[in-house]
């Protein structure tokens, strides 16, 4: 089966180095783009398998997978998927990008929110 409608969800991403910034100095620095919407299939936890396409050492939480190889998403682009992308801060970061002839495998982790982290210490 490839890439079923039904089995594709929307998220929302912001592509690094794609936009401005500037520091506290003034400078202009690599800032994230605007965020735009995309339909993908995501899995629903990192488990175990035969076929590891990242390996055994990179530290990652979910797959997404793509078959528009022409798809902008890359490594530290910033991903909304189960928060809201109008009010709160992105919940995914992409850590490792997979292509091959007919789709694209994303490893993403999940990001710590501020508050979490916090109430933590």
């Amino acid at each position: 089966m490839r890439s079923i409608v039904r089995g594709k969800k929307k998220i929302f991403y912001s592509l690094y180095g794609k936009g401005e910034a500037y520091d506290e100095f003034g400078n202009k620095v690599k800032g994230y783009s605007p965020i735009k919407e995309i339909k993908m299939q995501i899995s629903s936890d990192k488990g175990s398998t035969e076929n590891q396409a990242f390996g055994k050492d990179l530290d990652y939480d979910r797959e997404m997978i793509i078959h528009d190889i022409n798809c902008q998403i890359d490594e530290y682009t910033k991903l909304w998927i189960e928060s809201d992308h109008l009010t709160d801060e992105c919940d995914y970061e992409v850590k490792a990008v997979a292509k091959s002839i007919n789709c694209i495998r994303y490893a993403i982790k999940k990001i710590k929110a501020n508050n979490e982290s916090k109430n933590k210490t």
